[in-house]
């Protein structure tokens, strides 16, 4: 029975969250807000997914945003603002990040924390270039934009999203289905480890229906609204 466990555990731990995962526990037509959409490659699952939701995809860095844009040009029901989602109005810095190795042309480590612990995991990732990004809390997009609810999250904010999170309580109140990017090590300065977050997301109203954290340093967790 103990071995039993044992593997189960490890093989939820080890599961890849899936698209479908979340249409499980979706509505049929959700809101969706996806931080993070880098090329767009969940933005058009999601778009497929739910013909009849609404994706807004945020993505702040700028040659990422084109590559967004182009992807999902002819998708009707996705909506894109190049923006980054933050604890606070304004504008700031965000790290924008270079594999040396593979000359990627998404740009997908980078992040409004400065890099810590990732320059160690991810060596061949560099950090050497910042951009000037505008930045609004999920609160204040959501008054902005006269939206009143969203159904779904999905955050890969590379050690943002519980900041971000904590400074907008009256969208969060309304959030049913959250997948979220969760830090196993400090890989950006300041960004707070997983079971700090999980505890405070349960405090929210939210439960773990699926973690996928086969990796040392990051992974991802679902959770849905109790």
């Amino acid at each position: 029975m103990e071995i039993t466990t044992f593997l189960s555990k490890l093989f939820k731990k080890q599961s890849a969250i899936t698209h479908k995962d979340i249409k499980k526990y979706s509505p049929a037509s959700p809101q969706i807000l996806e931080a993070g959409a880098a090329n767009g490659i969940d933005t058009l699952a999601f778009s497929k997914l739910f013909p009849d939701g609404i994706i807004h995809a945020f993505e702040p860095v700028g040659k990422n945003y084109q590559i967004l844009c182009s992807a999902v040009a002819k998708q009707k029901n996705v909506k894109t603002y190049q923006l980054a989602l933050s604890d606070r109005d304004g504008e700031t810095e965000i790290y924008v990040s270079r594999n040396t190795k593979t000359e990627d042309t998404v740009a997908a480590s980078s992040s409004l924390l400065k890099p810590k612990e990732h320059l160690v995991f991810h060596p061949t990732i560099e950090f050497n270039t910042v951009e000037i990004v505008p930045t609004q809390t999920i609160d204040s997009w959501a008054q902005a934009n006269s939206i009143t609810k969203i159904d779904v999250m999905w955050l890969d904010m590379q050690g943002m999203e519980f900041k971000v999170l904590k400074s907008s309580p009256t969208i969060l109140k309304t959030v049913l289905v959250l997948y979220t990017e969760v830090s196993l090590r400090e890989m950006y300065e300041g960004a707070p480890l997983y079971k700090e977050y999980r505890i405070w997301l349960e405090q929210q109203g939210f439960k773990v229906v699926k973690e996928e954290l086969p990796w040392e340093d990051m992974g991802n967790v679902l959770f849905v609204r109790k």
